[in-house]
């Protein structure tokens, strides 16, 4: 429809995010994917880099987003 829904994060780091090594490399295969969504990539990436402990604002910077988007996706808020 068109709406962004707006997302703020209180948080300057992401709460931790354990991912298994299988969960990583399927993740990371979405990552490299060449018909994948790139909706779908940026989140895969920013749970990526959530779960090695970056800061929402470094995330953001990585990705092209803002962490006050629903990018984000409520990871880490």
């Amino acid at each position: 429809s068109g709406r962004q829904v707006i997302w703020r994060c209180a948080r300057p780091t992401p709460r931790p995010i354990i991912v298994s090594d299988e969960h990583r490399a399927k993740l990371e295969s979405i990552v490299r994917a060449h018909g994948a969504a790139q909706v779908a990539v940026r989140r895969v990436r920013i749970v990526l880099l959530a779960a090695e402990g970056v800061s929402n604002a470094e995330i953001a910077r990585r990705v092209g987003t803002t962490d006050d988007t629903d990018d984000f996706g409520g990871v880490g808020g």
